[in-house]
């Protein structure tokens, strides 16, 4: 395998889908049921993982562009890579041991402790989803302004605006703040 082939930011792809196939094949159940907002959502895993990587494809590209432009820093990009699928086999594997429930029970006049689980359960991969979109969106705002900084100073660069200590002076600047 060649270096270019293996780098870190396509565990953001590799991984939902082996872990999405996992739970698929050893959950309880083949449905996902989520409870948010009064509304009931149903999925299957393979749907579960689709929407895994649609949230993920647009950082898996923010991250490859940035280290093709070498702007990238490894801590931020090793973090986003580190919790993002640390959330994505976090909800996974709970919605994989986590039953569904009668719909009917959300209703009850009583407290029915499978149902108290499962609800609670379900509160927790809703903060944990947010969670996920939150960290997809700073990672995508960090790596926008990243590029058009480099974009930007590459521009003036070629303009002859700086020189190249000027050049390094700010990127350097910009690598420590």
């Amino acid at each position: 395998m060649t270096a270019k082939l293996s780098r870190a930011e396509h565990m953001l792809w590799i991984v939902p889908i082996l872990y999405g196939s996992i739970a698929h094949f050893s959950s309880y159940s083949e449905v996902i049921m989520m409870y948010y907002n009064n509304v009931f959502y149903l999925l299957g895993f393979f749907s579960a993982t689709i929407v895994f990587l649609l949230f993920l494809g647009i950082p898996f590209y923010v991250q490859s562009t940035l280290r093709k432009i070498e702007e990238r820093n490894q801590i931020i990009s090793y973090a986003h890579i580190a919790l993002s699928l640390i959330n994505v086999v976090g909800i996974l594997f709970i919605f994989s041991v986590n039953l569904p429930i009668r719909i009917e029970w959300v209703n009850s006049a009583g407290e029915l402790s499978t149902f108290t689980k499962w609800n609670y359960y379900n509160g927790m991969v809703i903060s944990l989803f947010q969670f996920f979109i939150m960290i997809q969106v700073v990672y995508c705002l960090y790596g926008a302004k990243t590029i058009l900084s480099h974009g930007i100073m590459k521009r003036k660069l070629a303009n002859g605006e700086y020189s190249q200590n000027a050049y390094e002076n700010e990127l350097s600047m910009q690598m420590a703040g």
